[in-house]
Parts: C-alpha cells; structure tokens; sequence
C-alpha cells in the first residue's frame, strides 16, 4: 500500500473519515500517493488520537515523526507506552510536553 505523501500515512491507518488526513486522502488518487519509509513522518500516537488500527508507539529507528497536538495533554503514562531510546523520549519531554508530567 502507497502513502500519502503530504501526511506518512497509509489509506488503511485511517481509521476515521473525520480525521484531517482522511480528508486529504479523499482528494488523492492512488497515482499521487507514495510510500514513505515507516521511519519518515511516523505517526506516534495515533491510535490515541484518531483511533487507527496500529498502534505507533516503538521511535527505535524513526527520524522524524508526527505528534499532532497529543503532547499539550498527553496521557499521564505517555511514557510508559513509548518504546525507545531514552534520550529520544527524554528530548520528547524537554520539547514537546506542555502539560501533564
């Protein structure tokens, strides 16, 4: 299966016809969407956020991920769902947590 290349994600990892990138992926045919490497623009969280099938919680080897806006309110134990390095997940917390722990 091809990714869209403006969000990362694939067709089926949408879950919901009202998240934003299901929007987008109505616009698309399957000749415009490429896929991404699963390290590029991963979607951390995105069963939490918008229901989707996979969960998305192992940052080992991604590069670069999406986040939406899940840590100005992340889960209390958001940190005990994320698989990774320590310094990625310590970073994560330094930058992105606005509220919470």
């Amino acid at each position: 299966m091809k990714t869209n290349i403006l969000t990362g994600y694939t067709q089926k990892d949408i879950s919901s016809p009202d998240s934003p990138d299901g929007a987008i992926l109505n616009h698309l045919t399957r000749d415009e969407i490429i896929e991404f490497s699963s390290k590029i623009n991963y979607p951390i969280f995105f069963r939490e956020q918008f229901g989707a099938k996979k969960d998305f919680h192992d940052i080992t080897g991604v590069v670069t991920f999406r986040h939406e806006s899940y840590f100005n309110n992340p889960d209390p134990d958001w940190e005990k769902k994320i698989i990774g390095p320590q310094e990625k997940i310590d970073w994560i917390k330094e930058h992105l947590v606005i509220n919470g722990q």
